[in-house]
């Protein structure tokens, strides 16, 4: 599908369910694309931009900011089983990686700085993923129901669960309300009930497992 040259706004679930559409072209006139744009959109497998774009880009069908800092969106159809973030990358945008329906590992910069909330929510195929200790933030429910997680490993030393999460959330809990957050579990990894997370002995990780209930190993 191309969208009309003119057109500057893409809205939420603009494309959403839109399981046949297998390409999108975006003209150089939008300026704005929501988070859930293409939500859900099983079967689409690329998103091409104008290169005269002044907000968006693209690498191999993903979509981008201009510069390339934050990942937009990865398309749900996209068929690589591993994909790796480009190195320009420090954001993964909220809902970016939604549902996707083939991935099974993720490769992370060493530039990578937050992730954020519901980024890979519903990848129910995707089995590890490593956070490099460059990432500061993960926000609520970024790894939520992706039933197959089974390993998570923070490399490095890790800031996160730190002095401001004593009480062992991710991400500051005051902040949390629109996340879901109660007051047993936070949500980021909610059901994924065989995950194990790894990262050294004592380390704040340790302790964010046990108070959620995750398995935790050493390394």
């Amino acid at each position: 599908m191309i969208i009309s040259t003119g057109i500057t706004e893409i809205g939420n679930y603009a494309f959403s369910e839109c399981n046949n559409l297998k390409e999108v072209v975006i003209p150089d006139s939008v300026t704005k694309i929501a988070t859930r744009a293409f939500s859900d959109s099983e079967g689409l497998m690329s998103i091409l931009v104008s290169e005269d774009n002044a907000m968006f880009s693209q690498v191999e069908g993903v979509l981008f900011n201009k510069d390339k800092t934050i990942l937009v969106t990865y398309p749900a159809g996209a068929e690589k089983s591993v994909y790796t973030v480009p190195d320009t990358v420090v954001e993964i945008g909220p809902c970016a990686f939604w549902n996707s329906q083939n991935l099974q590992a993720i490769v992370f910069p060493d530039t990578l700085e937050v992730i954020r909330e519901s980024a890979f929510q519903n990848c129910k195929q995707i089995t590890s993923v490593e956070i490099p200790s460059s990432v500061k933030s993960i926000e609520g429910q970024a790894f939520c129901n992706c039933e197959k997680l089974s390993s998570v490993k923070f490399l490095g030393t890790t800031t996160l669960f730190g002095e401001n999460n004593d009480d062992g959330y991710v991400y500051n809990k005051e902040d949390s309300e629109g996340f879901g957050v109660d007051d047993k579990r936070d949500r980021t990894f909610l059901d994924t009930d065989n995950l194990t997370m790894y990262a050294g002995k004592g380390s704040n990780v340790e302790k964010y497992a046990k108070r959620n209930g995750f398995n935790f190993s050493e390394i």
